[in-house]
């Protein structure tokens, strides 16, 4: 874990953004443990508060930049693609992406 934190914040993404993914996964993922560590983490870089409340709802606001919109939008496909990968199998996945391109 240590090794993926240490690219990752020496992949040039914005800290306050990498901190905004992480919530937003942990949102997604219901784990109120995680969110509030990563809350309290986007606090410490500087995070302004009104980010950190509206992001469940990132959507409806201009708050957010286009890239981090798309960073937040990768953010719930991303974690959606894991939790199909862990439930199905791999024959089963390719038909969801198929099923998605028809």
């Amino acid at each position: 874990m240590l090794k993926n934190e240490e690219f990752a914040q020496s992949s040039g993404i914005e800290p306050k953004l990498y901190e905004l993914i992480k919530i937003r996964v942990s949102q997604i993922n219901g784990c109120a443990f995680c969110i509030d560590m990563h809350t309290s983490d986007t606090r410490k870089a500087g995070e302004e508060e009104k980010r950190i409340y509206l992001l469940n709802a990132w959507r409806e606001t201009s708050f957010y930049s286009d890239k981090e919109k798309a960073a937040l939008e990768y953010s719930l496909v991303f974690t959606h693609q894991e939790q199909l990968l862990r439930l199905f199998s791999d024959g089963m996945y390719i038909v969801f992406q198929i099923a998605r391109g028809s």
